[in-house]
């Protein structure tokens, strides 16, 4: 699961070790299935990541580009879980479905690429 967050980027530039440590971090925290979701094996307790915690943590991870993710945003992703992972299905049963309003990028070194489908907009905003 470690390697795949990497592979998709969200471990950036910090070390391997770091990035291990920051995710126990948010285990601990309740991110992303509490503290039920683990199995001791050969003494050790071992977590066992489901699709939806991936995308859980997937979006814990994204929102490190504010630098730091607030207690009250990780308590409030853990309390809507069983919603938060409905939104998740939809949107991944959906993904070829024309739901949603296409989003196109632009960037200056390649072509526009079109978005579709549906996407979790957690509407945070930060406070001055």
């Amino acid at each position: 699961m470690l390697w795949l967050l990497t592979e998709l980027g969200y471990r950036g530039t910090v070390s391997k070790s770091a990035f291990f440590e920051y995710v126990k971090s948010l285990r601990k925290l309740g991110i992303p299935f509490g503290h039920q979701r683990f199995q001791t094996k050969r003494g050790k307790r071992l977590a066992l990541y489901s699709y939806w915690h991936l995308i859980e943590l997937a979006t814990v991870l994204s929102l490190r580009v504010y630098h730091a993710v607030p207690d009250a945003v990780l308590r409030g992703i853990a309390g809507y879980r069983g919603k938060l992972y409905r939104l998740y299905q939809r949107a991944y049963a959906e993904r070829c479905s024309g739901a949603g309003k296409p989003i196109v990028i632009v960037t200056e070194d390649c072509e526009p690429v079109e978005l579709r489908g549906l996407y979790l907009g957690l509407d945070i905003v930060a406070l001055a």
